[in-house]
């Protein structure tokens, strides 16, 4: 059994772009899998060199800790739940439930190379070093298995476990609930990445080029990317496909026209799109940047991890947070920023440029108005869960109204639409954090003295005069 899993977590008040930092915790292993959970939302931690696995809540509290036989070398959230599926070195598959606690277990023919839940929960897929796909209910039955000619190294299942694409270096193939195999393609170029909706009918891979595929995997499509694009990405409806490479991203429509391309520095594997919004989340070793469908910098959240020669991955846990976690040598570290103000504030203009369009074309949109009116109602409640949720719904709307008429919404959101609207959700939202009282005051190296507003120790405080982040080890009694 390998030692003893230490980690060191810093609490945090500190302002950074459009984040405010909340933890920052420190562990003596390499960061392995990581996967996001969205009902009680959460971080899953795996380590490359112990077999602890950790869940930590978007506070910064540990929930749950578990010591299983080996290293998990892949997670699946299960999509109705927090509970888990957890692929570890051997060859063993584990479902977790949401407090960790291992429900049963199944043993592969071979150690598995990726796993895949539904989204809708009730099953998971997984594939093995020798070619072997099983799909596995959610109570531990072997719904069926497939043998394909080479091991799939990606898996896909689809929201309702009716189907699932699997990929190696050379090529696809869609798999049915039964274990057929109903198409397979190869590619003389090899795959270096593959996308899906999130019903599986339709994807894309990267192969020279990005091809789309048919259902009956037939290619529909091909289109150009830039040199250097190394992966792909699909939002849930397959309207928005990225390529990016590390320093450049590139959006195509569904038919695979080129919309825009913007140089944006970003750890490819890592980026994924952001459920319900179509932006792209895009991980680098600075932090993590959120960028619109139409190649808007929507957020920026820096990070004060230090530079590390481990992959940056950013996840978002559904609600407002994003954890940001980086390799640094041999230990992982994990940043935690709320994003919440400046997200429901972007949402909120956005909406706004579509409702000034209708309103400029002479279409009403009577829902979209009413739930942008909500949603600055609730910001300015600072009721943040229904200020996003409305927002959201006056954004669709809007861009409905506008799309019944044929109007296409590309150049409506621009940084100039965006910055035009009277939208003070931020400001709202943050109404409580800026009204607080200081508790004490801690000097800074520079000779700035700034206010503290918490207890909770050990506490990073960012310097109001020269930006610097410092440690209050103790804080003075009451």
């Amino acid at each position: 059994m390998s030692a003893e899993l230490n980690w060191q977590r810093y609490f945090m008040d500190a302002p950074l772009g459009s984040a405010r930092l909340t933890f920052y915790a420190v562990f003596d292993r390499p960061p392995g899998a990581v996967a996001a959970t969205t009902g009680d939302p959460g971080l899953v931690l795996g380590f490359e060199e112990s077999p602890d696995l950790v869940s930590l809540s978007s506070g910064g509290r540990l929930r749950w800790r578990r010591r299983l036989e080996s290293p998990v070398r892949a997670l699946a959230a299960d999509g109705a739940g927090d509970g888990l599926f957890a692929a570890l070195e051997g060859g063993l598959l584990y479902r977790l439930d949401a407090n960790g606690t291992p429900l049963w277990k199944y043993r592969l023919e071979s150690p598995a190379l990726a796993v895949s839940a539904s989204e809708k929960g009730g099953c998971a897929c997984a594939s093995d070093d020798r070619g072997g796909v099983v799909c596995l209910s959610g109570e531990g039955k072997l719904l069926f298995g497939s043998r394909l000619d080479a091991p799939a190294t990606f898996l896909r299942v689809s929201q309702d476990g009716s189907t699932l694409v699997a990929a190696d270096g050379r090529g696809a193939s869609l798999v049915s609930a039964g274990g057929k195999v109903l198409w397979k393609r190869s590619f003389p170029d090899g795959i270096a990445d593959l996308a899906t909706t999130s019903s599986c009918t339709k994807t894309v891979v990267l192969s020279g080029t990005v091809r789309s595929l048919s259902l009956d995997g037939s290619e529909r499509w091909s289109a150009d990317v830039p040199d250097g694009t190394a992966a792909v990405r699909m939002s849930e409806d397959g309207e928005s496909i990225f390529a990016l490479g590390p320093e450049v991203v590139a959006r195509l429509n569904p038919a695979g026209k080129h919309l825009w391309t913007g140089d944006l520095r970003s750890s490819p594997a890592g980026a994924t799109v952001m459920a319900g919004t179509k932006m792209l989340v895009l991980p680098s070793p600075e932090g993590t940047s959120v960028v619109d469908r139409w190649g808007n910098l929507a957020l920026e959240c820096p990070s004060v991890a230090p530079a590390g020669d481990g992959t940056s991955r950013s996840l978002f846990d559904g609600s407002r947070c994003f954890f940001h976690v980086r390799g640094v040598g041999g230990s992982a570290h994990v940043v935690v920023q709320d994003v919440g103000p400046s997200l429901a504030d972007y949402l909120l203009r956005a909406a706004g440029a579509f409702g000034r369009e209708c309103a400029r074309t002479g279409q009403p949109s009577p829902f979209g108005e009413k739930h942008y009116n909500d949603s600055a109602a609730a910001a300015a409640a600072g009721d943040y869960a229904r200020a996003v949720e409305n927002a959201r719904f006056s954004y669709r709307y809007y861009e409905e109204t506008l799309s019944s008429v044929q109007r296409q919404t590309d150049g409506i959101v621009t940084p100039d639409s965006l910055g035009a609207a009277d939208v003070k959700a931020k400001e709202g939202l943050e109404k409580a954090l800026t009204a607080r009282k200081p508790l004490y005051q801690a000097r800074c190296g520079c000779g700035a003295v700034s206010a503290v507003y918490s207890r909770q120790v050990p506490l990073m405080v960012k310097c109001r005069i020269c930006g610097r982040l410092g440690l209050v080890r103790s804080a003075p009694g009451q």
